[in-house]
């Protein structure tokens, strides 16, 4: 049962053992609170009925007032007491009079924000393309050509037939919107063949250049890279063509078809009542409670307040001041990482004994209360440290733009808190009874490694764990950070495939059919959401790209023919940073190991095509063999999913690698694999998990998968182990 994705809560109570979930009481009933939104007629409707009442609020209160102005000095509720006697009414309205004053009071407050709230959205819609935003002074440079063709390259091999990633992007111009989504029964109608050049090439300037396709001067430099795009876009169709059929070319001029571009669309932000905000304030401030008894602690950012408390508190100058500020310079800029708080929780004894790597957290959409809950159970189960960046101005705040963080300070703030809590550079000194026990001769120790002069040096790494919206903040990670990252966990990534439409289309479906698709358009709409999703979302930092090859590459002699030579050679995270076009690859292959949840009913992710591409790449479930490529190093778990242990030896003392026929079940040690694509293979755990009948955000609700989510952080960092031992 727990193969088809169930909550492992109801079957230990169904087995009678209450203690196997290792749940306590008040967790297991904050797990029963999230459960999973079924889609039923009942819950459409009762999903209906809570959305609609929400949205009555403002033409509810405000016949309140104006029956208040009609009955002026009376309360409005004296309308209902016509059927009683005077004294009874008078008594009746004396009695409650502060109650009516506080509804009257809240009435005027919910109207003079629906004014707010709707000059608000007209100011920040009127600036709608992306190029003409105003950019923060750490938002970071425009995007460089290296960077530009590394992108399309990585794009362009992301499928053997660019059709899957490319037609979502273009609507046939009878159709104004994709009503249904990425979905949507007018994307049959669109074919590669019948989209004009130009269409194409408003496209690319939209994506990789940031501009409209007229700011690019004829004849310019931008202008040839634009058409060297191009031509490889037809290289690569041509390949996906049968042999013997002319090559491929788009047709000159516009064809009659429809960019998706959120950026010139209007902003679509509905109007969320005040007390859908309290609610919200009040259901954070209970999560950052739960997240305070459980040992967290809040280090805050300028200009957090107030979420959480002041009591809920660290101080981040006394923790700096009481370390090394030589090593300051090169653990993140302060001023950067000023803006950004983060929760953080320190390791459990036997995890700092096991130096277990720390746990970055990226949330997604809606905020730190919705991940709480997975949050305390998932720290319960492996005891790591645990960091946990919040990102304020999606999270349902009312915060103002200004709240918006950058790729730059997030970064900063990952690179120095993790510096501040004791995982950045670290001394490494050998103490007195390692040199008593380790006789060297000749430079070389008892084992005939070569000693180190004095000290040795070495940076921890953490393993960054993202769901949902939360991917994008890990392609930040992996771009600009990739020598602080050990390997990652995706659940529900929109990460990848980004450069297709069907993510955003999703999100912003107009017509919903089931309970989860109303449910999540409704936070699609909150205005801080819609607006950075529309306005200030930069694709090029939030993709994430799989296999370090990509699923379709190119021959070499059409990357030589087209592609400039500062794109053509890969690079090697985590030496060569910034990483454009950052990629992440099938655990326990390397560099960056990864291993990805998806949910098989979810509303937002294309899981179809994303499996698809996951696959092509190299990820696997597990029911099959999984090639990979001449002399790449696989890193295979250790046995009983112990990280820290050695692999077993011979008599004489060498890894016994050869061996690979254990018991069923038992996971296998580190080996490597340097044979020939068509003899490297293997069957180890999955790099990819399919969640049957789950949607969006339901493995944040299921202990079951939290604990696969715990067993797939050490597979990662099993394998990081490996690579870490190659370097060194």
């Amino acid at each position: 049962y727990l193969e088809r994705g169930s909550d492992q809560w109801y079957v230990a109570r169904r087995d009678g053992s209450l203690n196997s979930s290792r749940l306590s009481s008040s967790l297991k009933s904050l797990y029963s609170a999230t459960a999973q939104l079924p889609d039923s007629v009942l819950s459409r409707a009762a999903v209906r009925s809570a959305l609609l009442a929400l949205d009555a609020v403002v033409p509810l209160l405000l016949a309140w007032l104006v029956v208040a102005h009609w009955c002026s000095p009376a309360p409005p509720l004296v309308v209902a007491t016509v059927t009683i006697s005077p004294s009874d009414a008078a008594d009746l309205l004396l009695r409650w009079q502060r109650p009516l004053q506080l509804v009257s009071g809240w009435a005027a407050a919910e109207c003079a924000w629906w004014f707010a709230a709707r000059i608000w959205t007209n100011c920040l819609d009127q600036r709608r393309s992306l190029p003409f935003l105003p950019r923060s002074p750490h938002a970071g440079p425009p995007v460089s050509p290296e960077e530009r063709w590394r992108l399309w390259k990585s794009m362009v091999e992301s499928s053997a037939d660019p059709s899957v990633w490319l037609k979502t992007a273009f609507l046939p111009k009878a159709h104004r919107h994709a009503a249904d989504g990425a979905g949507d029964a007018a994307f049959a109608k669109v074919k590669l063949e019948s989209i004009g050049r130009t269409n194409i090439e408003q496209f690319i300037a939209h994506y990789l250049f940031e501009r409209r396709l007229g700011d690019l001067k004829p004849h310019s430099l931008a202008r040839s890279e634009l058409d060297a795009m191009v031509l490889l876009l037809e290289a690569r169709m041509t390949l996906s063509r049968p042999r013997g059929l002319a090559p491929f070319k788009f047709l000159r001029g516009r064809s009659p078809h429809r960019l998706f571009n959120l950026a010139d669309e209007p902003l679509r932000a509905g109007h969320h009542p005040l007390v859908f905000y309290t609610a919200m304030a009040g259901i954070s401030q209970i999560a950052y409670l739960a997240l305070y008894l459980a040992g967290f602690r809040y280090y805050g950012g300028r200009g957090t307040w107030p979420f959480p408390l002041w009591s809920m508190r660290a101080s981040t100058k006394a923790l700096e001041a009481a370390l090394d500020p030589a090593e300051a310079a090169r653990m993140g800029d302060a001023k950067l990482a000023e803006r950004v708080g983060y929760w953080y929780k320190p390791a459990s004894a036997k995890m700092q004994e096991d130096d277990a790597k720390p746990l970055v957290i990226c949330h997604g959409i809606s905020g730190t209360f919705v991940i709480a809950p997975f949050l305390l159970y998932l720290s319960r189960l492996s005891g790591r440290a645990i960091f946990l960046p919040e990102l304020p101005y999606v999270s349902m705040r009312l915060s103002p733009p200004s709240a918006i963080l950058t790729r730059l300070e997030y970064v900063a703030a990952v690179r120095r808190m993790l510096w501040a809590h004791g995982f950045g550079l670290t001394c490494l000194e050998r103490d007195e009874d390692d040199l008593s026990d380790d006789a060297s001769v000749d430079g070389h120790d008892s084992a005939g490694r070569e000693k180190h002069d004095d000290e040795s040096w070495r940076r921890a790494k953490a393993i960054v764990l993202a769901h949902s919206f939360g991917t994008g903040a890990a392609a930040w990670l992996l771009r600009d950070a990739p020598d602080v990252i050990a390997g990652t966990v995706l659940g529900d990534p929109m990460s990848f495939l980004l450069h297709a439409a069907d993510a955003p289309r999703n999100f912003f479906r107009t017509r919903c059919r089931t309970a989860s698709e109303l449910f999540f358009r409704y936070f699609a709409l909150e205005r801080g959401i819609s607006h950075y999703l529309s306005r200030y979302l930069r694709w090029s930092d939030s993709v994430i790209f799989a296999g370090e090859r990509g699923a379709a590459p190119l021959p070499d002699r059409v990357v030589k023919a087209i592609v400039p030579k500062c794109a053509q050679e890969p690079l090697e995270p985590p030496f060569d940073v910034p990483n454009y076009a950052p990629f992440v690859t099938p655990c326990p292959a390397g560099p960056l190991p990864t291993i990805v949840f998806l949910s098989e009913r979810d509303c937002i992710t294309p899981v179809a095509k994303v499996r698809e591409y996951l696959e092509a790449a190299g990820f696997s479930t597990g029911d099959a063999k999984v090639p990979f490529s001449a002399g790449v190093k696989v890193a295979l778990p250790l046995q009983n999913g112990n990280s820290h242990r050695d692999p077993p030896e011979k008599a004489d003392g060498s890894p016994d690698n050869d061996d690979t026929s254990e018991l069923a079940g038992e996971e296998q040690p580190l080996v490597r694999l340097d044979a020939p694509a068509s003899a490297a293979m293997t069957s180890g755990p999955p790099s990819l998990y399919i969640m049957p009948h789950l949607e969006h955000g339901a493995i944040l609700a299921r202990p079951g998968w939290c604990r696969r989510v715990k067993d797939a952080i050490d597979r990662v960092e099993a394998a990081a182990l490996a690579w870490e031992a190659e370097d060194a």
